[in-house]
This record gives structure tokens, C-alpha cells and sequence, in this order.
């Protein structure tokens, strides 16, 4: 009976993973900028041998710790697999759900070896219903990737004590999506400080051993002269300044009152709340207790960055995830307590999350991008060596080529990467500009002077101005 509740599951992880109300897996979530980034990074390793965006044809940016808000675990594979089956937004979805398959298949034989059977069963139900798991899960963002390497983690530091290769997949966890996984370093170091016995610091200095090498790389990839002062400072006030606000208080206020009634957080507020009285009462056995402690801090932790960050509640879905899988033992215990089958909760709450899912939850859906680059290829650049400059249109620019176009554009509030194309000098000019909302501001008598308007039909509604 356990095992065709896992063919369930999964039948219902492959489901959701490729619905669509448009119909493709390419148009749901619609491809975004903060997946467009990684995207390109990977078409960059697989045409240049770099990891770092092209900012004119064949020459990158030069700043990788600007753009690699998702790492290296996701974006080198990534790049092995288009390599292998072409470049393309559908090719990066397929790998990503293999991903999102892999990871709930990973949760289910780790919440097997901290619970039972039946609590796997159940906490890899409930993610596997959660809409939030695939409206993440699907992009090239890195959440699943360090979710998957958090869970094996959590199973060599906790069941198995292997400290050392629980630091190793650590380290893969954090600079997979450094925003939302390097928080774990802080919330093993106090759950292992307030709970490891015996010799807590001589076990976090094997974890921290262990990560090392992983986080040695990821800096050496990021940081172009790691020798040099000024790109210390550099990356550390990007890093600091990642919402361009100053700190938790300057986006605090203005997010409580709607952070705080919000579905998603009056939902897990009660699922949190449940977990916690039942803990207390004794529901779960002593040998999750670390695991539970590490989930607290977590959470904690990511509250605090969620709050500073301009309310994507995207930085909470690990902790989200945890919450439902560590779920099953509270719900029986409630189950006892008001004499209600648990599989009858359970089922309430898999329903609930279904709805969600397919009624009421909000993933932007569309294809105009995916649509533009594929119209800027074939129109304009197929069977000639034109080159094309994008201001601003980070959606549209990493489906072309690496060796044929220009780019700009903004990241992290006040940063920039690449040039405008309109500055370079006349003889430099692409062949083609178009620019995000048509609008080139101070560069609009240079366009007025070198181009005129091809007056076509776009997908995206963007003006293409060719060189006369």
C-alpha cells in the first residue's frame, strides 16, 4: 500500500510539474529575469567556456559574483544538458523537473529514516501538493537544487553523524542559491552549540571542514581577483545591498500588515503553531529533535532575510518545506486528540493545496520572451552575421547567441552590467537596438542619427531599429 502511495506521489509531482494553464511547461511561470540570469550563464560555459554574461559578442561582464545568484551546481549541469539536447528555455525546464522528481524522491527515503514509512508518505504528499514547490521549482532560481542538497545534508549531519560530508553537501546547499542557503551555516552552528553533544566545536570544525572546499571554488568563481582588495569590497556591498535598502527596517514597516494577512503566512503560522504545541506534548521522538531545532533556526533566520527583502516569499520556501514534511507526528497527535482520522486531515490539507494550486494561486503565466528571441533569430539573424543590442531585456537577450549581441542591464537596485550599445562608437554599432518600454533616454539622438525604424510587428510590442 506504501509503495503505490509513492507512485501517487510521484504521478502527481509529474502532474503539477508540467501544468499549464497556457498549456506548455515553457509558459508557466513565465520566463523571468531571475532565471533568464542563470540561463545564460550556462548558454555562456557551453559557447565561451565562462560563467558570467555576455555583455558584447564573445566578451563577458568580467564581475561574475554580480550575476550568479544561482551557482554553479545548477548552472554547470545545466549547461551539460543543453550542450547534450540544444539551448532552449524547453530543455531547461525538462532538466528542472527532473530536479523537482529528484528531490521529492530524496525526501521521502529521508523522512523515512528520521520518522516511519507512513510519515514519509504523508510529509512528501503535502510538498508534493504545494504550489509553491513548482512555481520555484520549475525556473533555473536554484531553490530545488538547495533544497535537494540541504536534505542529504540533514541526513549525513543527523542520522548518519558524518560530519564531514554533511559540510560537503552543506557547502553545495548554500552557493546553489547563496540568498536563501547560506543561512544554514548559522543554523547548524547554533543547533550543533546548543544541542550536539558530546564536543560540539570539534564536530562543527569537521562541517566546516568539509564545506570548505565547496566554498573555496564558489568564491574563486565569483570573485575575479581574489587577491585584490576592491573586489572584496565590491562584492560585499553588493551582497549588502542586494534590495538596494539599507536594512531589515527600511522594508519592515510597509510589508508587516501585509505579510502578516496573507494566506500563505496565516496558513503556515497554524501549521507551525500545530507543530510546536504537539511538540511540546511529546508528539515527536527524541531523535528528530535536532532536526526540528535546525528547522526553527532556519526558519527563524529566513524570516529575518524575507523581511528585509521586498516581501518574495520565494526566501521561505525551504523553510516551507520543512514545515510540511516534519507535519505528519503533529497531525496524529491532534488526530487523537479530537478523534479525527490523521488520513482524513491529511487528505483536507492535500485538497486545500490542490485548490491553491489550480484556482487560486498566483503564477504569472506567458511566452512573449521565449516568443521574441525565437522571432529575433530567425528574422534577423538567421543565415547573416548581424549583431543585435538589448537594453534592458534580460528575458530576451540569453536566446541569442553568445557572439552576436550586445547588452545592458541593471541588477541588485544600483549595479549595472554590460554597456549601453548606443555608446560605442558609430563604427562599433549593432546592427539592430530595441530597448525595454522603447525608451533610450539620453542615447535617443544617437539612435535617431545611426538607425530607423523597421516598423515590424513584434511579439513583445518592442520597437526594432535597424542601422542605416
Amino acid at each position: 500500500m506504501q509503495r503505490l502511495g509513492f507512485v501517487a506521489i510521484l504521478v502527481i509531482t509529474v502532474v503539477f510539474a508540467v501544468y499549464s494553464p497556457l498549456g506548455s511547461i515553457t509558459a508557466t511561470p513565465k520566463f523571468w529575469r531571475d532565471e533568464a540570469i542563470p540561463f545564460e550563464i550556462s548558454r555562456t560555459f557551453i559557447e565561451l567556456g565562462k560563467l558570467d554574461v555576455v555583455v558584447a559578442p564573445g566578451i563577458v561582464d568580467g564581475r561574475p559574483y554580480l550575476t550568479h545568484a544561482t551557482g554553479f551546481p545548477l548552472t554547470v549541469p545545466l549547461a551539460g544538458f543543453m550542450w547534450l539536447f540544444g539551448i532552449g528555455v524547453l530543455q531547461a525546464r525538462i532538466f528542472m523537473i527532473f530536479w523537482i522528481l529528484s528531490t521529492i524522491t530524496l525526501l521521502c527515503f529521508v523522512l523515512r529514516k528520521f520518522f516511519n514509512l507512513n510519515a514519509a508518505i504523508v510529509g512528501t504528499l503535502l510538498v508534493s501538493t504545494f504550489s509553491s514547490f513548482y512555481a520555484n521549482g520549475r525556473t533555473m532560481t536554484g531553490e530545488i537544487p538547495g533544497l535537494f542538497f540541504l536534505l542529504l545534508a540533514l541526513y549525513f549531519l543527523y542520522k548518519r553523524e558524518n560530519y564531514y560530508l554533511g559540510g560537503f553537501l552543506l557547502g553545495l546547499c548554500a552557493v546553489t542559491k547563496p540568498s536563501m542557503y547560506l543561512l544554514v551555516f548559522p543554523a547548524v552552528t547554533f543547533e550543533f552549540i546548543f544541542f550536539q553533544r558530546p564536543q560540539p566545536i570539534k564536530q562543527l570544525f569537521k562541517v566546516a571542514i568539509g564545506a570548505l572546499p565547496i566554498i573555496l571554488f564558489w568564491i574563486w568563481i565569483i570573485v575575479p581577483h581574489p587577491f585584490w582588495r576592491s573586489s572584496w569590497v565590491e562584492l560585499f556591498y553588493f551582497y549588502g545591498h542586494a534590495f538596494n535598502a539599507d536594512s531589515v527596517l527600511t522594508q519592515f514597516p510597509k510589508n508587516l500588515i501585509p505579510i502578516l494577512m496573507h494566506s500563505t503566512t496565516l496558513y503556515f503560522l497554524v501549521l507551525v503553531g500545530t507543530i510546536l504545541f504537539a511538540w511540546y506534548r511529546g508528539a515527536y521522538n527524541y531523535s528528530v529533535n535536532r532536526l526540528l531545532w535546525f528547522t526553527f533556526f532556519y526558519g527563524v533566520a529566513t524570516i529575518i532575510y524575507f523581511l528585509r527583502s521586498p516581501g518574495w516569499f520565494r526566501f521561505l520556501l525551504a523553510s516551507e518545506v520543512l514545515v510540511l514534511a516534519v507535519l505528519y507526528p503533529a497531525l496524529l497527535y491532534w488526530s487523537r486528540k479530537i478523534r479525527l482520522p490523521v488520513v482524513t486531515i491529511v487528505f483536507f490539507l492535500a485538497i486545500v493545496q490542490i485548490i491553491n494550486y489550480f484556482f487560486l494561486s498566483n503564477i504569472p503565466s506567458g511566452t512573449k520572451s521565449i516568443e521574441m528571441g525565437t522571432f529575433v533569430n530567425n528574422r534577423l539573424l538567421a543565415g547573416n552575421d548581424a549583431t543585435i543590442g538589448f537594453i534592458y531585456m534580460p528575458t530576451v537577450a540569453p536566446l541569442v547567441s553568445s557572439y552576436r549581441r550586445y547588452q545592458v542591464d541593471s541588477i541588485g537596485g544600483d549595479q549595472e552590467y554590460g554597456r549601453n550599445p548606443l555608446t560605442l562608437s558609430e563604427k562599433d554599432l549593432p546592427t539592430y537596438i530595441m530597448s525595454y518600454n522603447n525608451k533610450y533616454g539620453a542615447y535617443k539622438g544617437v539612435l535617431d542619427r545611426n538607425y530607423i525604424n523597421m516598423d515590424l510587428a513584434t511579439p513583445t510590442g518592442n520597437i526594432i531599429y535597424k542601422r542605416k
